[in-house]
C-alpha cells in the first residue's frame, strides 16, 4: 500500500464535535500523527505509541458507526490507515 493513503486533510467540521465522549478533532489528530509518525520512523512506534493508535481504533470504530456522509467517509479512511498500520506491526512481530 502507498503512502499515499496515509495522507488526510482533516475536515473543519470536525472542531468541537464530540461522539460518546470521543473528541472527533483529538481523535483525527492523535490519528493521523500516529501514521505520520510510523512512516516517519520506518515502520517503528514506541509501546506508548502502539497503545494510542489501538484506542484510536477502537474508538474510529465507534465513530465510523455514528457520523454520516463525508464526515463517516473521512473517519472510514483513516480507520483503514490505523488497521493498515496495526497488521504491518503485528506482521512484523511487534505486540500490542
Amino acid at each position: 500500500m502507498s503512502e499515499e493513503i496515509y495522507k488526510f486533510r482533516i475536515p473543519e467540521e470536525l472542531y468541537g464535535q464530540v461522539i460518546d465522549g470521543i473528541d472527533l478533532q483529538i481523535l483525527s489528530s492523535d490519528s493521523v500523527r500516529l501514521i505520520e509518525a510510523y512512516i516517519n520512523q520506518e515502520g517503528e512506534l514506541s509501546d506508548i505509541q502502539k497503545r494510542v493508535l489501538r484506542q484510536c481504533e477502537r474508538e474510529l470504530q465507534v465513530v465510523t458507526l455514528k457520523t454520516d456522509g463525508q464526515i463517516q467517509i473521512y473517519f472510514m479512511k483513516v480507520q483503514a490507515g490505523v488497521r493498515n498500520i496495526i497488521n504491518k506491526l503485528v506482521i512484523t512481530g511487534h505486540n500490542f
